[in-house]
């Protein structure tokens, strides 16, 4: 009876997680499937028809998972069109991987496999990834964003079991996002923010996991500066940091981004957007949380101050 038990569990674990990964995959391929085609912007076609790309990207962009590849795709002379299919490929694959991960993890604190996955789905695929999704090495971005999500699931379950062969991971995939897309990391940043909150049991804890989490996005980030600033010399990389005069520019690109509009998204759709996620956070916490309502406050204070630092930190360079 035991083992009949165990057998059942074991198979209705697996069908739970076949149902996520299932639905998954259905919204990903909804969402970019459909409109499947080929872009014609400067940079998804002209790079490939120019012998020696890869060295543009080592030495402009100091990307040096995405040099690999290109370097890769020259000696094998494949042409640009067989590169667009097995790139838009990746991000089906890719992003299908992203949505199952994080959807695993909110299976923990909820029953609903829907809910999950939408939840997943819009944190990770928005309108806001596009940008990422504009050019030819679409699966490579895709991969980061990928492995950025998987780090994110060991963090939190590093803070729930205290594995600590888990960090080198958190540290590996970290730094191979880096070296694809530099602006990417930040993904996973936002993803930690609400567990952070979640699993801190005061403000030594709190400040603690802080920590931790700037420490595994601040170190591959600063590999990546260094490697690319003075191994590579690239010209990209500039020499003031943390100047007032980009700090300005923040301010100024925040007030831009919430206030005007981006082709199909409407002006103060970003204000709108957090409204809807802050009345969601209070209603949440009111109803499901035994804290008090400072400490609602403050948390959801806390969300949106690191959200927009997380999120605008790479132009204060």
């Amino acid at each position: 009876m035991c083992l009949s038990f165990m057998n059942t569990q074991f198979f209705q674990k697996k069908k739970g997680k076949l149902a996520l990964l299932l639905i998954s995959f259905f919204l990903v391929f909804l969402f970019f499937g459909i409109d499947f085609r080929i872009e014609y912007e400067t940079d998804s076609y002209a790079v490939f028809w120019e012998k020696g790309s890869w060295e543009w990207m080592l030495f402009g962009n100091g990307r040096l998972i995405n040099a690999a590849v290109y370097y890769i795709i020259e000696a094998l002379e494949i042409s640009p069109g067989y590169i667009f299919k097995l790139s838009w490929a990746g991000v089906i694959l890719f992003l299908t991987l992203s949505v199952y991960c994080l959807s695993c993890l909110l299976r923990r604190f909820l029953d609903n496999d829907w809910i999950c996955v939408l939840i997943s789905f819009f944190t990770i695929v928005n309108l806001y990834i596009l940008e990422l999704l504009l050019f030819i090495e679409k699966g490579l971005t895709s991969f980061a964003v990928f492995l950025c999500v998987l780090a994110a699931c060991c963090t939190i379950n590093y803070f729930i079991e205290g594995k600590k062969r888990l960090l080198l991971l958190i540290l590996c995939c970290l730094l191979a996002a880096v070296f694809i897309y530099q602006i990417i990391p930040g993904i996973y940043v936002l993803i930690c923010l609400p567990f952070i909150l979640y699993y801190s049991h005061n403000g030594k804890d709190l400040l603690f996991k802080n920590l931790q989490v700037a420490f595994f996005y601040g170190m591959p980030m600063g590999v990546s500066f260094i490697i690319t600033k003075f191994v590579l010399k690239s010209e990209r990389v500039p020499i003031s940091l943390w100047s007032m005069e980009n700090f300005t520019n923040v301010l100024r690109n925040i007030y831009r981004i919430t206030t005007d509009s981006w082709m199909n998204i409407p002006a103060f759709w970003m204000i709108f957007l957090l409204a809807i996620i802050v009345g969601i956070g209070i209603s949440a916490y009111t109803f499901r949380s035994k804290r008090k309502p400072g400490e609602i406050v403050l948390g959801l204070c806390y969300l949106l101050i690191a959200g927009l630092f997380t999120a605008f930190f790479p132009f204060l360079s």
